[in-house]
């Protein structure tokens, strides 16, 4: 039997080479049309979101490069999503969100805002946290910035449920005063009580989140939000 001519094997190399760069590419292709399919899951604050501002979320959000999928739910709901994989993001969160939802996360670079912390005491004498002398303060649980505040008073009591629960401990006088951010205290406490003074006692950094595994796609994230704050007026 003759000898198969050397010009015949390489051509037979070549197209197998080539065969195996063009299964490759395929694969590489497929993959990246998987990633770039792939929406991310950002929770709205359900009390300022309507299908209008999540609409010019999810627009910002591909002008900048991702694909979004908007999520409208309380925030406890939010951080409950984030903590069990159901949610990629928030949208608004205060500086402990990493600790509330015990799972890495990552912030994004834009401050959304300044959120006042309150202090809710009767009205009286006292003017700052130095003049509490031995009054039960409610703290929201599993909220961190309250207890690094106050990691020196004795007297706290972390409130296990919604902030409407600290709201009615203090009107029933089970509480005498208590730390709550202005949003919660406006939005959810329904805000200051009668009898009551709100005093400012520390600022809240507000940023937007994803989960770690998403970092690399801060750059965008980034982009995105400061456009939706743009058309949002802030």
């Amino acid at each position: 039997m003759g000898s198969i001519p050397s010009f015949a094997i390489r051509k037979t190399l070549g197209f197998a080479a080539l065969s195996l760069i063009a299964v490759m590419l395929a694969v590489v292709g497929v993959s990246t049309a998987i990633a770039e399919e792939r929406c991310l899951r950002i929770a709205l604050p359900e009390l300022h979101t309507n299908e209008q501002t999540a609409a010019t979320y999810r627009a910002v959000m591909k002008d900048a490069g991702l694909c979004v999928h908007t999520i409208s739910v309380p925030q406890i709901r939010a951080f409950d999503a984030i903590s069990k994989g159901e949610a990629d993001g928030i949208l608004a969160a205060r500086e402990d969100f990493p600790a509330i939802v015990g799972v890495p996360v990552v912030p994004g670079n834009v401050v959304l805002m300044t959120l006042p912390a309150m202090l809710i005491v009767p009205e009286g004498p006292i003017t700052g946290m130095d003049d509490l002398t031995g009054e039960v303060l409610g703290l929201p649980l599993g909220a961190v910035w309250p207890q690094k505040l106050m990691a020196r008073y004795p007297d706290l009591m972390t409130i296990p449920q919604a902030v409407e629960t600290m709201h009615s401990m203090l009107l029933e006088g089970r509480i005498k005063t208590m730390l709550i951010d202005a949003y919660s205290l406006a939005n959810l406490a329904g805000g200051v009580p009668n009898g009551y003074k709100a005093i400012p006692v520390d600022q809240l950094l507000i940023r937007s989140w994803l989960r770690a595994e998403f970092a690399d796609l801060v750059p965008q994230f980034d982009e995105g939000t400061k456009s939706y704050l743009s058309q949002a007026g802030y």
